[in-house]
């Protein structure tokens, strides 16, 4: 029986691709096949995890949007800078942010930690 087993997995396919014989209790451990699938269950938990910017309704959807980030890339806040939607801004007295919408070339919202602020931006200098 074990040999009509290799032979069946062992065929060649196309005269150029040979299936090698993957059936043989020795050659794949319960190691292998336990990596493998926490792996995948990690890639998997991390796409149910994926937040964008419009979903961020709450600090638990904010906490989850940092987290999937670079938060390294973070601007410092400004008042005089421009932003768009997306941009990280390090805030001096609300911490980190997420620009969620430009409301107008000098106003946009942003998600902080504690929720929702409009924020002024890309005011002149003196």
């Amino acid at each position: 029986m074990e040999k009509e087993l290799e032979e069946k997995t062992s065929k060649i396919i196309n005269d150029d691709i040979v299936v090698p014989d993957l059936l043989k209790d020795d050659d794949i451990t319960e190691e292998v096949v336990d990596d493998e699938l926490l792996e995948f269950e990690a890639l998997v938990s991390s796409a149910e995890k994926a937040i964008e910017i419009k979903d961020i309704k709450s600090s638990k959807d904010w906490q989850k949007y940092i987290n999937q980030v670079d938060v390294s890339q973070a601007k410092n806040y400004s008042i005089h800078d421009k932003y768009e939607k997306g941009d990280l801004i390090s805030h001096e007295k609300f911490g980190m942010g997420i620009v969620c919408k430009i409301l107008t070339p000098k106003k946009m919202e942003v998600f902080f930690e504690d929720g929702r602020k409009l924020m002024a931006m890309n005011y002149p200098l003196g």
